[in-house]
């Protein structure tokens, strides 16, 4: 699309997809009029990393996603935004020796079982009830008789493919994580397209993975979304370097905690004279005009940009074919628990654990978060004066910090709540909680200890079976009712949750419309 010279756009949203986007396209197109509504008060949407005050001490807690994926496009084009801005020294990096990459699963017996990276650890999980029918799955995939289904359940798939074992014992934890989702309804299709292609290619998905094993190919520099993303904002070093960098390392943290990154997105926009920000107005309409042009509350652009939750977007345009589709992706409702404890009293060192479907789980909790441990456990990429410049990177080892606190976070609700519904006292749900947690951990938290407990609603979109379809229907209303004056990013019609995938989606539609 090509806008006119000093064209007038709305953003609706200043999340990190909205701020990401703005930021995106000040820099492609800096002749643009942008003007960023948001129904809350502060930029940054659900990354949100809270100080409390803690006995004369500030803790931080955070109250949304604290972590990014090392290896991602979106993951690199955060660390290049945040080394442009002049922030190098707030990026940490967690290494693959780090106590904070050990990562479990819990147990039907209220075990953690550590998720295998040696030997000893895989003969461990394999023993464990979790493991129980693994090695024999992925043994006798190869001779399953493979289907060609358009669309299926996570669960289905894994389990005609491995046996339930995998679904129910593994992957259902770690989609607790990703999604709080129940994989009896997530598509297969969405949120394991590499897995549900091989399939379709080799007709299994080990022979798939030996193939591609023996074919040896080198692999790719960089993604054609990063060479893109390196031509048109170019940088004083190589985003090869960086992505190279990057890959040494599975997360990524920032001095500050996440929200340190659309803090600094939305401290850069607000510098410009060309941008504009609406805090506490929420998006109640928005239409076509009959100037050829779109409008917001009654405000005229030449178009808007939206990046909130379909439903919020839905009541915006009523009596649409768009809103009819975009009301038909449903969300999931989260209760986090920030726990704060003045001693180390943690049994297991890691990221935390999560509860797979196999485990009984009347609380319905998620999984827990062992913050002390991943702050603990995080070191600044580029310490002693290290500059990003060719050639190799020094190697960074962990350095371990005295401890002295406990800092974890409660993931509960989700789908769960979704089916047997939100609780309607929350301050009890907490401390049902809290006595779980601390079954599961073998730990009583001490009288002194510091609980903050928040509720987020309608947070996660849930990529159900046939999601494909409904995406593809949505853009295509949105196209036809809006005439391309309409456009969508964020989580719910994007490329995925994560904080990266919003990122990398937003530099994609802002290349689009610039």
């Amino acid at each position: 699309m090509s806008l006119r010279n000093g064209a007038r756009i709305a953003v609706v949203g200043t999340g990190v997809s909205g701020l990401s986007f703005a930021h995106f396209l000040t820099q492609l197109r800096p002749d643009l009029h942008i003007t960023l509504y948001d129904a809350s008060s502060r930029p940054g949407g659900y990354i949100y990393s809270q100080l409390h005050n803690i006995n004369g001490n500030n803790v931080l807690l955070e109250k949304g996603p604290r972590t990014l994926r090392g290896a991602s496009d979106g993951t690199v084009m955060i660390a290049d935004t945040l080394l442009k801005l002049g922030e190098d020294d707030k990026i940490k990096v967690i290494p693959s020796s780090s106590i904070s990459n050990k990562k479990y699963l819990l147990s039907p017996r209220d075990e953690l079982i550590q998720v295998p990276n040696s030997f000893a650890s895989f003969r461990k999980f394999v023993q464990s009830p979790l493991g129980k029918g693994l090695v024999s799955g992925f043994v006798k995939e190869p001779l399953q008789k493979s289907q060609h289904n358009n669309d299926e359940s996570v669960s289905s798939f894994l389990g005609r493919r491995f046996g339930e074992s995998l679904p129910q014992n593994v992957i259902s934890a770690v989609f607790h994580g990703v999604y709080a989702a129940d994989i009896g309804k997530l598509s297969a299709k969405t949120t394991l397209k590499s897995m549900f292609e091989a399939e379709k290619e080799h007709g299994s998905i080990v022979k798939s993975m030996l193939v591609k094993t023996f074919q040896k190919k080198p692999p790719a520099d960089l993604s054609e979304t990063l060479k893109d993303y390196e031509s048109r904002l170019p940088s004083c070093y190589s985003i090869s370097h960086l992505s190279q960098i990057l890959k040494k390392f599975p997360m990524l943290t920032f001095e500050g905690g996440l929200e340190t990154f659309p803090k600094t997105i939305y401290k850069q926009l607000a510098t410009d004279k060309n941008i504009d920000f609406k805090f506490n107005t929420p998006v109640e309409s928005i239409s076509n005009t009959d100037k050829g042009t779109i409008s917001i509350n009654g405000t005229t652009y030449d178009h808007i940009h939206t990046t909130i939750n379909a439903s919020g977007l839905s009541r915006a345009i009523p009596q649409t074919k768009t809103a009819s589709l975009a009301s038909k992706l449903t969300y999931i409702d989260i209760h986090m628990i920030n726990i704060y404890v003045p001693s180390h009293i943690l049994k297991h060192t890691g990221f935390g654990y999560l509860v797979p479907m196999a485990h009984d789980n009347p609380k319905s909790i998620l999984g827990v978060i062992f913050d002390s441990d991943v702050e603990k456990g995080s070191i600044p990429l580029f310490k002693n004066n290290t500059h990003l410049t060719e050639g190799t990177h020094p190697e960074l080892n962990p350095e371990y910090k005295d401890q002295d606190y406990t800092k974890l976070t409660v993931m509960m609700g989700g789908h769960f709540w979704s089916e047997s519904g939100r609780p309607t006292d929350l301050e009890k749900t907490t401390k049902d909680a809290l006595l779980e947690v601390e079954k599961h951990l073998g730990v009583k938290f001490s009288d002194d200890c510091y609980i903050d407990h928040s509720y987020i609603p309608q947070c996660l979109p849930q990529y159900h079976v046939g999601y494909e379809s409904l995406k593809k229907q949505f853009g295509d209303a949105v196209k036809e009712e809006f005439n391309g004056k309409l456009t969508f990013g964020g989580m719910s019609f994007g490329d995925g949750a994560g904080v990266p995938d919003c990122v990398s989606n937003a530099y994609k539609n802002a290349v689009a419309l610039a």
